[in-house]
């Protein structure tokens, strides 16, 4: 009966068929020209030298330098400093750090190339599977929209996880492209291997690839699946040869883990894209004879599914999420082209896109920034605030240590304290938090910076109560200007009028 209703309405249209063209490209303008206004803020955002995110992006940087400046990557598990990620994104970023001069900036605009080409290859998907520029640009204009509205603390920051998307999506292209190719699906496992090695949480597209292969073509199934585990293995153990064990110690880092989140937190973050959800269902219906369906709804779930599974982790944020956007911004290209060219059906389900989109931007005040002028008031406050800071770090003599790992990186000192793989691996027993407490009651460190005002632990500590009280304790606070950081230094610092800083 539904199949009935649908083949009905598909042969019949709507009263504007024949300007049906002309308002789908009114309606994409409309939607996209808002978008582009706070695409333009966020890359003035990565233009200016304050932290987007205080520890991931002076984190990746550091690894940069050590990687240019011939120092380890990885370290023993006791040691002061983890590294828990894969090395292919540390060499993808090196030449940029080089162009540049800057690790973190380098990393921006590597960031702003991978989301660029998930965007395209969003697009060329759809395009090459069903010749519809509308479908294939609202597709890529509704990932884009998904990520500056719910995820904008990722876009344009130094941080590897949309370049690991990049390269997995670029061989799920690969393969839509060549279909007919044998060494279409050879070549798509050794690109989805590769975005593992970038970022190893990304595995939702290559575990649903996989399988939708063995139930449409076992042979390209066989292919990829030899090809990944090929290209996988081959780059495991040239990493162990290149960094000896502890880069697998590196990767099983210990962290807590919290099973409550499992289903909270995806949950959470999925209502504001319950629409797109609904779309994407509809294309269960209007989809149901074309095999690539299957792929979208199986991608779908699959990536709702491992967010679950990988959030539960201390210290996972909002990034496993990003395959659940990637996943329903491609069945948004799939169910409109699905659907008649100037049905109302059609048409309906463009609105709803864009309704979901800015109904969620007033939710979220991410309309603030198309407010360009106050908004650019509040980042180069921002910056001014964290040239203060960077300024009075740099004055002490000696070591620093800063929570916010981005700070330390600007003040040019070497990377000594990684304070949230630190604390975690205090918590597993692995590491002695009595070697970070003497450092600090012996006055080892010149100055230290902590977020908000020093005196209370933000949501997130990520030092531990025993090394920020002993801050607190042997370290003077020196006023700094408003913007979410302070300093501590050894010494007390005399104010203006004689007034302690005590």
């Amino acid at each position: 009966m539904v199949f009935a209703q649908y083949v009905r309405m598909r042969r019949s249209v709507g009263p504007w068929t024949k300007r049906a063209p002309a308002l789908e490209a009114i309606l994409l303008a409309v939607f996209a020209i808002p978008l582009a206004a706070v695409l333009a803020a966020l890359v003035y955002r990565s233009t200016l030298k304050f932290p987007i995110n205080p520890w991931n992006e002076g984190w990746n940087a550091y690894h940069v330098t050590a990687l240019l400046t011939g120092g380890p990557l990885y370290f023993p598990p006791d040691a002061l400093i983890t590294n828990n990620y894969p090395p292919l994104s540390f060499y993808i970023i090196a030449p940029f750090t080089i162009l540049l001069g800057d690790a973190i900036f380098a990393g921006r605009l590597v960031s702003w190339l991978s989301f660029a080409t998930i965007a395209v290859s969003i697009a060329s998907i759809s395009y090459q599977l069903n010749a519809d520029r509308i479908a294939a640009l609202s597709g890529s204009a509704i990932f884009a929209a998904l990520m500056v509205i719910n995820y904008s603390s990722y876009v344009g920051m130094n941080d590897p996880q949309l370049l690991g998307h990049a390269i997995v999506l670029i061989g799920l292209w690969i393969y839509v492209r060549h279909s007919g190719a044998a060494w279409s699906g050879v070549a798509a496992g050794i690109l989805m291997a590769c975005g593992l090695f970038v970022k190893h949480n990304i595995f939702a597209l290559p575990l649903t690839l996989v399988v939708w292969l063995a139930i449409h073509d076992r042979r390209a199934a066989i292919r990829f699946a030899a090809a990944g585990l090929l290209t996988g293995g081959i780059s495991f153990v040239c990493c162990l040869l290149i960094f000896g064990p502890v880069f697998v110690t590196g990767l099983l880092a210990p962290r807590q883990y919290f099973p409550d989140r499992i289903l909270s937190y995806p949950l959470h973050r999925l209502l504001p894209m319950q629409i797109p959800l609904l779309l994407a269902a509809l294309g269960a219906v209007v989809g149901c004879g074309n095999r690539f369906t299957g792929l979208y709804l199986g991608y779908i779930v699959t990536s709702i599914t491992v967010a679950g599974v990988l959030v539960g982790g201390e210290g996972v944020s909002i990034n496993v999420m990003f395959e659940v956007v990637i996943a329903l911004s491609l069945a948004a290209g799939h169910v409109i082209a699905r659907l008649p060219r100037g049905g109302d059906m059609r048409i309906w389900v463009l609105c709803g896109y864009a309704f979901a989109c800015f109904y969620n931007a007033a939710l979220l005040a991410t309309k603030d920034q198309i407010m360009v002028g106050r908004w650019i008031v509040a980042q180069r406050a921002n910056e001014i605030a964290t040239a203060e800071v960077i300024r009075m770090l740099s004055d002490q003599p000696g070591p620093v240590l800063c929570e916010a790992l981005t700070i330390c990186y600007w003040t040019a000192r070497p990377f000594e304290f990684d304070p949230f793989n630190f604390q975690q691996g205090v918590i597993a027993g692995i590491k002695d938090e009595n070697i970070v407490l003497r450092r600090i009651t012996s006055g080892y460190y010149a100055a230290i910076e902590l977020p908000g005002d020093g005196l209370q632990p933000p949501d997130m500590d990520l030092l531990g109560p025993r090394i920020r009280g002993a801050i607190i304790e042997h370290y003077r606070k020196i006023p700094t200007v408003p913007g979410g950081m302070s300093v501590f230094v050894r010494e007390a610092v005399p104010m203006s009028g004689g007034v302690s800083t005590r």
